[in-house]
């Protein structure tokens, strides 16, 4: 078991205390925390029956207040004058986490097979909170305004599944299993609420939850037909059930590996998966922006077809490798923001700001490895294009992904002088990744 907590929020605490202290007029405070939990636990009743149960639960806030004030006011002789003046209060909270419960039970069958059941429970939640307030005075007059602005985005999953695992002999082993997922979608609800001289208005957009059944049923083999020849094959089936709608997905795989010598290896593969739950983000960084949505309404399931293949070689002393892959990746119904989704009203539906379209991936990775030794390192470039296209982004014209990244050189050298002492060193540089700036009448009110 383990736990984790930053202590930053504790010290920009004083810290900005002292920056107010010499501030009369505007105050600013900032503080952010993350914490993590995990824990494990696992129980041997005999050798062939064992169980474990784990945990995980993240937390994350991040906080903001800012204040800002002017008093036009003096003193003649004796007597006080306020003329007028205002005063002005912003505070935001971000509030994002994790939480993970799994227990699982593993039988071994007999030498050649065993067998796994899972439970899991888990809940993605994210919170955002925006609190605005101003006073205006002028002579005798005060007026008042308050608006607060709450958004909430969660996901959570029941999960049951069973695995197998069968060798019904030596060359050739057999993995099938069947799960069944309960999803709980709230997508992105929205409620505000105004109060102006004592009048409140209150509001909340049309998100409602979703309850969806995912069921899966998969099996695969890995059979060595011979010394050169291993091909691994299988298929997964599955169904998504969301308002009355059954969506199904037919995802089958296959991977072979020649090996012509003893030193070279031939591989090549084809899969093809389907995706009925979408991540949403606004942002590189993992902020409550974030969005789990359901494929649901208009949307289709996303699908993705890839196909790769390799060359491989191994000195004879085993000390170094080499490869060079390549890989080309077709993604179907793809959802996406549109480009005009902030100008869309706070309380609009959350599917009303998305879009489908559909995207590729395509690349060379080329890898050179020294493995034994007192120094050991790895040299790897890659070459690579990502792009989607949507009709409502960009004009409906092709543009490169966020993820395209051009060049990628990854280089790391270890050197083990002794059985105490071992130092590393890594480096890493890519080309960088798209960015699209706003445009500027997006932001003009």
């Amino acid at each position: 078991a383990g736990i984790r907590r930053s202590w930053l929020d504790v010290l920009t605490v004083p810290l900005m205390a002292l920056a107010n202290a010499h501030e009369e007029d505007e105050k600013i405070d900032i503080h952010y925390y993350f914490m993590d939990l995990n824990a494990k636990v696992t129980h041997r009743f005999s050798p062939r029956l064992r169980a474990s149960a784990s945990v995980y639960f993240g937390d994350d806030r991040l906080k903001s207040r800012s204040e800002d004030s002017y008093n036009n006011s003096y003193y003649y002789g004796q007597d006080y004058y306020d003329l007028s003046g205002w005063h002005t209060c912003e505070r935001g909270l971000l509030h994002w986490g994790n939480l993970v419960a799994q227990g699982a039970l593993n039988w071994r069958l007999g030498e050649r097979a065993g067998m796994e059941i899972t439970a899991a429970y888990t809940r993605y939640f994210s919170s955002i909170k925006y609190e605005y307030d101003s006073e205006d005075r002028y002579m005798s007059e005060t007026d008042t305004t308050r608006t607060r602005r709450h958004t909430d985005n969660n996901i959570s999953d029941w999960i049951v599944r069973a695995d197998l695992d069968w060798r019904p002999r030596e060359q050739m082993r057999i993995r099938t299993g069947a799960g069944y997922t309960l999803h709980s979608f709230l997508p992105c609800r929205t409620d505000i609420s105004n109060m102006q001289n004592g009048s409140l208005l209150t509001v909340r957009d049309n998100t409602r939850g979703y309850g969806a059944h995912e069921a899966s049923l998969y099996i695969e083999d890995d059979w060595r037909i011979s010394r050169q020849v291993r091909v691994n094959g299988g298929i997964h089936l599955s169904l998504f059930a969301i308002d009355g709608k059954v969506r199904h997905g037919v995802s089958p795989r296959l991977a072979a590996n020649w090996r012509p010598a003893p030193q070279w290896a031939v591989k090549g593969a084809y899969s093809r998966t389907v995706q009925y739950v979408r991540q949403l983000s606004q942002s590189y960084l993992a902020l409550p922006t974030d969005l789990w949505i359901p494929v649901a309404g208009r949307f289709r399931p996303e699908s993705a077809d890839k196909i790769a293949a390799g060359v491989y070689w191994q000195s004879p002393d085993g000390v170094y490798t080499a490869s060079a892959e390549g890989y080309w990746k077709w993604m179907h119904n793809l959802i996406d923001y549109r480009d005009n989704h902030l100008l869309q009203p706070p309380l609009a539906m959350w599917d009303s700001r998305l879009t489908a379209g559909r995207g590729t991936a395509r690349g060379i990775d080329l890898t050179v490895e020294r493995t034994a030794g007192k120094v050991t390192g790895r040299a790897s470039y890659s070459l690579a294009w990502a792009d989607r296209t949507f009709p409502e982004k960009n004009h409906g014209r092709t543009y490169p992904a966020r993820f395209d990244n051009r060049h990628t050189i990854n280089l790391s050298l270890t050197w083990t002088p002794s059985r105490r002492i071992s130092l590393s060193a890594s480096w890493t540089g890519h080309s960088g990744n798209r960015f699209t700036f706003m445009p500027q009448e997006w932001v003009t009110p």
